[in-house]
Formats: structure tokens, C-alpha cells, sequence
């Protein structure tokens, strides 16, 4: 199981230097972008393909960017050319039925991470009418917070994990690219 937290948190790192090339860069880098995220697209097909917990969440999460239309750059639209390849070949793993209602509670948790933190009028009426809690939606901590409940209601890590780890490896290039990459 380690090794596909590790697949996470690389995921993570891949997914965030690809994002910050089609943000922040923008010169000479479309190449390199998308070659990064056909990295990525292979690493989240494979973890998909792999256990049913993991594409339950990475597809809300995935539908959640999708109808937030955060999925804005050639960079990341073309990540989902192997994703769907491998999830195709692969097939869809044997337990799939068990987990994919919870598709929704992560489509819905991703979108409104994405919805509340681009919506800085949400975010003051939230803080307004909920006080200290708004900081879920300040920092995107709705995902993390449905991925912990439903961890613990399942008794099954696995949900919390893969999250943290995935956020671990995108966190960690955020702060190094705000520093030193160009």
C-alpha cells in the first residue's frame, strides 16, 4: 500500500509543477507541460485501475474540477488521455460497485473546495455566518474533511491517505515554486 502513496505524493508533485508551467511560466514551457502531465495521467490511471477506493475519489474529484471548470489548460485536459487508456485496459477494479456511491460525496466535497475558494464573497459570508469554520473553505480543507469522515465512518485510512499524500507532494512544489522556480 505504500508504494501507491508514494504514487500519490509523485502524482502530487507532477500534477503541481504542470499546473505552475501552464499558470506562471507560460513561455517555451507547453512541451514540458505536457509531458509532465502525461506523467501524471499515467500515475492517476494506474491508481485507479489499481483499487476501487482510489477511483472513486480521484473521479469526484476529477468531476468536481471538471464542473468548477478548473480543467483550463491544454496541460491538464491532455492528462486525461492515458488516464482513460489505462482505466479502459485495466478495466475497472472487482469492488468498484461497493465504493462508487462515494463518488458523489467527493464530487461534491471537490467542487465546493473549488466553488468556495475562487468565490471570495462565499468565503465572507461563510465567515460572517460560521465564524473560525470558513477556514475550511479559505484553505480547501472540504475534500480533506469528507475524506476524513468517510475514513473514519468505513474504518478504512485509505481515503485520508491517498489524499494527504497527493496534497503532501503538491504543497511541498507550491512552496518551492514560489521561491525558486521560474
Amino acid at each position: 500500500m505504500l508504494f501507491f502513496f508514494i504514487i500519490s505524493f509523485l502524482t502530487g508533485v507532477i500534477t503541481k509543477y504542470s499546473d505552475h508551467l501552464a499558470d506562471e511560466v507560460k513561455k517555451n514551457t507547453l512541451a514540458i507541460g505536457i509531458i509532465l502531465s502525461l506523467i501524471y495521467g499515467i500515475f492517476v490511471g494506474y491508481l485507479m485501475a489499481a483499487d476501487a477506493r482510489f477511483l472513486v475519489l480521484i473521479l469526484g474529484i476529477i468531476l468536481g474540477n471538471i464542473f468548477s471548470k478548473k480543467i483550463d489548460h491544454l496541460n491538464h485536459q491532455i492528462a486525461f488521455v492515458p488516464i482513460i487508456l489505462i482505466v479502459a485496459l485495466s478495466g475497472l477494479p472487482a469492488n468498484i460497485l461497493l465504493y462508487l456511491p462515494l463518488t458523489i460525496v467527493f464530487f461534491i466535497a471537490a467542487y465546493l473546495d473549488e466553488q468556495l475558494n475562487s468565490n471570495k464573497k462565499a468565503r465572507k459570508a461563510l465567515k460572517k455566518k460560521l465564524g473560525r469554520i470558513y477556514l475550511i473553505a479559505k484553505y480547501r480543507l472540504v475534500l480533506e474533511v469528507a475524506t476524513l469522515i468517510v475514513s473514519v465512518v468505513l474504518w478504512d485510512p485509505t481515503f485520508s491517505l491517498l489524499l494527504i499524500s497527493f496534497d503532501l507532494g503538491y504543497i511541498l512544489l507550491a512552496k518551492v515554486a514560489s521561491k525558486n522556480l521560474k
